[in-house]
């Protein structure tokens, strides 16, 4: 029958004329079929066809802020637009972080250039004596969910923060990003492609600008610590005490955060 409908769509107006030199009940079956198919034949409406896709993350904002300490540093903003918690929390909300590129001094050579988040700095004037990094994973078993090799490469991602912390967005979103942003791991490690690959197959299909975006500054311009922190330091974010007080991983780990108990920051599970 489905082959039929497509040699109906074919007809000419001969072979219509001699459809209708059928008499009675025929001619009316002919009528309504041939009508039934116009309309698939005649092309999908403009309410049929599917909408694109929003992209997993939408980049609202990627300026650089400047440089300090040899590092250029930016501040970037974005929507994750997945209903999926591996992925994405808090679906549509603009978030804004501050984005660093590595030395690799103590993330290694692969790392290096890599655009690695942050929360703030501490020192004063040009002198930076540390970046407040974000807090590593004490229950990176979460990572596996999303990708086999994510979690493989837990090192080299350590500072990408953790599901284990009560943050506005998941480790997942800042891999999206600074893959975006690029250089570094994106074009050292053998395996970024396919690392990519497997967290789209999770469900994140991509990273956009939003129309129109243009990025602002140079990264050239010598900025202090204050000004960076003000561009970029997000207020209320939790974080774990201070690694000295032992309760912050010095490496990802699978501990699940048992150890550390009331003085880790309330978890947002998926």
């Amino acid at each position: 029958f489905g082959l039929r409908a497509i040699v109906d769509c074919q007809l000419t107006r001969s072979d219509s004329q001699k459809l209708m030199g059928l008499r009675g009940l025929h001619v009316l079956i002919f009528k309504l079929v041939g009508a039934f198919f116009y309309v698939i034949c005649s092309g999908v409406r403009d309410d049929d066809v599917g909408r694109v896709a929003s992209p997993c993350i939408q980049i609202e904002q990627n300026d650089y802020v400047g440089t300090i300490d040899g590092r250029r540093i930016k501040k970037v903003s974005w929507r994750c637009n997945v209903d999926n918690l591996q992925l994405c929390r808090n679906k549509a909300e603009v978030k804004t972080k501050g984005f660093y590129e590595s030395s690799g001094k103590n993330s290694g050579n692969l790392m290096k250039d890599t655009w690695t988040p942050f929360d703030s700095l501490f020192g004063e004037g040009i002198t930076v004596r540390r970046f407040n990094k974000l807090p590593r994973e004490c229950c990176v078993s979460k990572w596996q969910d999303v990708s086999e090799l994510v979690y493989d490469k837990r090192m080299d991602l350590a500072r990408f923060g953790s599901y284990s912390v009560g943050r506005n967005y998941t480790p997942i979103e800042l891999v999206a990003v600074s893959r975006y942003l690029g250089g570094g791991f994106w074009n050292n490690d053998e395996d970024a492609g396919e690392l990519w690959s497997q967290i789209q197959q999770a469900g994140c299909n991509g990273v956009e600008p939003r129309a129109g975006l243009q990025s602002e500054g140079s990264g050239t311009e010598s900025v202090t610590v204050g000004q960076v922190n003000e561009q970029i330091a997000q207020h209320g974010e939790p974080s774990p005490p201070a690694k000295l007080f032992g309760m912050n991983p010095d490496r990802p780990r699978d501990a699940c955060c048992d150890k550390y108990g009331e003085f880790w920051p309330k978890a947002i599970w998926h």
